[in-house]
């Protein structure tokens, strides 16, 4: 079963840069700022789609001690907003069966990042909402170690 990884997402970025070079300056950027050694969980929000632009994806990646939110900017910048694994201080989940899960991941600052396997992708709603249960679980598991 085809699984969704950062390596997978940085192989298909590598294919998009032939034609784009602000697309390649993105993909070293992500390489040269984020090990895939150190990738624990990955989620691409708004990148499985063929009609909408690289700007409008955000990555949520997940470490043993961080959560990292990538945006991609025009003109081949990307922004990295990084967070410690404390900063989360909850996480919210709506669920329904094999069809749809949405979760909210609230920071201390009160700043929100929300995946939703419904709309975040055209063709992969099942594979993006394994993606989020994942997330939920392994961040759950944080936040009760805390306590």
């Amino acid at each position: 079963m085809y699984e969704i990884t950062y390596q997978d997402f940085l192989r298909s970025l590598r294919e998009f840069s032939f034609a784009n070079s602000f697309i390649e300056d993105q993909m070293y950027s992500l390489q040269e700022l984020i090990s895939e050694d150190e990738v624990q969980l990955f989620y691409p929000k708004n990148f499985m789609f063929k009609d909408k632009p690289i700007e409008e994806t955000e990555l949520l990646i997940v470490t043993k001690s961080k959560v990292c939110i990538v945006g991609f900017l025009e003109q081949g910048f990307i922004n990295l907003d990084e967070r410690s694994l404390d900063s989360v201080t909850r996480i919210k989940i709506s669920h329904k069966n094999r069809n749809a899960s949405i979760l909210t991941i609230c920071f201390n600052d009160g700043n929100t990042f929300i995946l939703d396997s419904l709309n975040d992708s055209q063709h992969h709603k099942s594979k993006l909402q394994q993606k989020v249960i994942e997330i939920c679980k392994y961040i759950s598991e944080v936040l009760s170690n805390r306590i």
